[in-house]
């Protein structure tokens, strides 16, 4: 155990078995995600692996269990229209990054800059390390409150394209904490499990018109067969948000 060691290096490689590297792809295939590259997926396995060791980053451990819960989870909103043709020169934002998901993926797959947000310095230094593997050199972790963004990053005020969340807290309070950083006509996409529409959503519906959204839509999908149902939760920012920061 390499225990306050944040570097990726400092951990032996793990790979996936054919088996559990073929389900999840074909998994992939099913929900039309674009291809991931196997020998980035088990760097950023074995990275978040060791350091979960000493360091809680989450609960899931097992290498499927990582493929289909972290990455393939993340890597379900590039099945969005909204992800389609990022701006190169504007950042996205994952914000309540924890262990990096989907962040992570994210910038793997897309040309855009990423800025991954936590409020806790270990998990943003854990993240800082992680970032240099996604081979996006604009995935850069910082650490921060979405609400604390006009003192703590007024480079991002009301200027990201698009903000991504998941398992970071009530969607009202989410769409809250964005709303610094988020610019005119950008999105924000929640990962939820089912039980959001009946517990979450009017909440979410009163705090999107306070902070200047519009609802778009749920997609529905699952992982696999017998999965539960999870939801991608889009909200656009309105075309004139007022200058309230």
């Amino acid at each position: 155990m390499s225990a306050g060691n944040f570097a990726a290096d400092a951990y032996p490689l793990q790979c996936f078995t054919d088996e559990d590297w073929d389900y999840f792809k074909s998994c992939a295939d099913a929900l039309r995600v674009p291809g991931f590259e196997r020998e980035t997926a088990e760097v950023l396995y074995s990275h978040l692996s060791g350091v979960n060791e000493w360091l809680n980053l989450t609960r899931l451990k097992s290498p499927r269990d990582f493929l289909m819960q972290h990455l393939l989870d993340s890597l379900t909103a590039l099945r969005l229209s909204e992800l389609q043709d990022l701006d190169p020169d504007m950042p996205c934002v994952d914000l309540g990054a924890g262990g990096g998901y989907p962040g992570l993926p994210l910038a793997t797959m897309t040309h855009a800059p990423w800025v991954l947000v936590d409020s806790r310095g270990k998990k943003v230094r854990f993240l800082e390390e992680a970032c240099k593997l996604t081979g996006n050199d604009g995935c850069e972790a910082r650490q921060f409150r979405g609400r604390e963004a006009p003192v703590m990053a007024p480079d991002l005020l009301l200027s990201c394209q698009l903000a991504v969340s998941r398992a970071a807290g009530q969607g009202a309070l989410i769409l809250e904490e964005c709303a610094p950083v988020l610019a005119a006509d950008a999105h924000l996409v929640l990962y939820k499990g089912p039980s959001y529409e009946e517990k979450e959503h009017d909440a979410a519906l009163k705090a999107a018109k306070q902070f200047h959204y519009r609802f778009n839509r749920i997609e529905r999908l699952k992982l696999y067969e017998e999965d539960h149902e999870r939801l991608l939760v889009v909200f656009t920012r309105k075309s004139k948000v007022p200058d309230l920061y």
